[in-house]
């Protein structure tokens, strides 16, 4: 009678003393056992044969104990892998938060900074313009309609030595060279 009580507390004191899912398992593998050992035992059976039962039982139970510790083991390690990604995923979530709202803000303010140099380019008296490092214009202001009477496409097919001329060209090319 002892030792069937000793089974039914068994699973109660490790639901106290383990994890949830460990002592899932193990009530449910000593509930296995239990139920076994209802189904087989033979009460007219003789001393021996219950002998020789009870060494099939403890067997039974001794892999039983060692299963349930192999899964319960896996088990943890898969949850515990499944946390640690969750709060690996959470982290990197608030960087890509953080630096998708500073993009935008540094964005924003580039925008803003075009959005005023091009308003001043557009609407000076003096032509504004940019050259690549092979001397092709990038970009000539509209200013450039009052002061030579070209459209800015226009003046941007020019060559270089149409748009400055003698001794200036010759010391634009020495800088540049």
């Amino acid at each position: 009678l002892s030792r069937s009580l000793w089974f039914i507390i068994f699973p109660l004191i490790l639901f106290f003393t383990t994890s949830i899912v460990e002592s899932i398992i193990w009530t449910v593998s000593i509930t296995i056992l239990l139920i076994f050992l209802l189904f087989t035992a033979d009460l007219d059976s003789s001393p021996g044969e219950i002998f020789n039962l009870k060494i099939k039982l403890l067997t039974l139970y001794s892999a039983f104990v060692v299963a349930t510790l192999i899964i319960s083991q896996i088990i943890r390690s898969v949850l515990e892998n499944l946390f640690n990604n969750q709060k690996e995923v959470g982290t990197t979530n608030l960087a890509l938060e953080k630096e998708i709202e500073d993009r935008k803000k540094i964005e924003s303010a580039l925008r803003e900074s075009e959005e005023r140099y091009r308003l001043m380019a557009e609407n000076i008296a003096d032509v504004i313009w940019t050259m690549d490092m092979d001397l092709n214009f990038l970009y000539v202001s509209p200013s450039v309609k009052q002061q030579r009477g070209y459209e800015p496409k226009e003046a941007m097919a020019q060559p270089l030595e149409e748009v400055i001329l003698g001794e200036s060209l010759e010391n634009a090319m020495n800088l540049y060279l």
